[in-house]
């Protein structure tokens, strides 16, 4: 199941400047100069490599910085999940719509945006399984603070429906399954 784990992971390892910074990194040690020789930018550079540093995944090492193979590999295997996509336009959308731990700060005003976010939320539901609101609520609050206006949201878009008592929530079977 999605996790905002992923979310947070993803976010971080697949920002085109943290990439390029990485794949360096990969190929052994990198003074700070290096690096900007790669970004162009002395400050995004610094910011970047400040990000990758937070998460543990470079080190300083005198002079240089290093990647932390271990945990770059566990940061690897926790930006995995099925929807998750590794294009640029889906990046962007996640990057604008989710804060750097996984939390979203705001659905999209652009509807085909928001639409295209809330089909991937949607797969957070099983599409043979019924949900009580509570549950319902648990399973946003890993990417929300506001569970109610995400669940109103995927309801108003016709992804996930309800009883007229509001006491079960299913997603509808229309929504592709990944």
């Amino acid at each position: 199941m999605l996790q905002s784990t992923h979310l947070k992971n993803f976010l971080l390892l697949h920002h085109p400047h943290r990439q390029v910074v990485l794949e360096a990194l990969q190929t052994g040690p990198h003074s700070l100069l290096d690096l900007v020789a790669l970004l162009y930018n002395t400050q995004q550079t610094e910011h970047h490599l400040g990000k990758l540093q937070k998460a543990g995944l470079v080190k300083q090492d005198a002079a240089v910085y290093v990647l932390a193979l271990d945990r770059f590999q566990e940061a690897q295997q926790k930006a995995q999940h099925p929807w998750l996509e590794k294009n640029r336009p889906f990046f962007q959308l996640l990057e604008q719509a989710f804060d750097e731990n996984g939390v979203l700060r705001a659905l999209p005003q652009q509807n085909n945006k928001k639409r295209a976010l809330l089909e991937k939320l949607s797969l957070l539901f099983a599409a043979d399984q019924k949900y009580t609101e509570k549950e319902v609520n648990a399973l946003l609050l890993g990417f929300t603070r506001d569970p109610f206006l995400l669940r109103r949201s995927l309801i108003d878009a016709g992804l996930l429906s309800r009883t007229p008592s509001g006491s079960q929530y299913w997603r509808e079977t229309h929504v592709p399954e990944i």
